[in-house]
């Protein structure tokens, strides 16, 4: 009987090495080789007082109304245009492009009083 058992063991790692397209055990973990990193790119205002609105734009999709500072944004490495606007102020400078290239990015905008 040990006999018999023992041969239909190797027969059965015989036919599993074998057979063509027949599933494998599994290897070793196939984990991704890179893995994307995010940085803050900050946004942080100046002027405007406690409580007054002021809004955000970033790659052309407006982020509505902020009270505070500052304003953060999650993103990837790359290029970004911004633009900030508060009703009743003027903001230098009130638009531009920043480029975000392995660390975080701060873009500091002071609001006036228009002259």
């Amino acid at each position: 009987m040990a006999a018999l058992t023992v041969g239909v063991l190797v027969l059965l790692l015989v036919w599993v090495r074998i057979l063509p397209g027949l599933p494998s055990a599994p290897g070793p973990s196939t984990a991704p080789t890179h893995v994307p990193a995010y940085y803050y790119l900050t946004i942080n205002q100046r002027g405007v007082p406690l409580g007054w609105s002021w809004d955000a734009e970033l790659n052309g999709t407006n982020y509505g109304s902020i009270t505070g500072s500052p304003d953060q944004f999650y993103v990837l490495n790359g290029t970004y245009t911004y633009a900030v606007s508060s009703p009743g102020y003027v903001a230098y400078p009130s638009s531009g492009s920043v480029l975000v290239a392995g660390g975080p990015v701060t873009v500091n905008v002071t609001f006036q009083l228009p002259p």
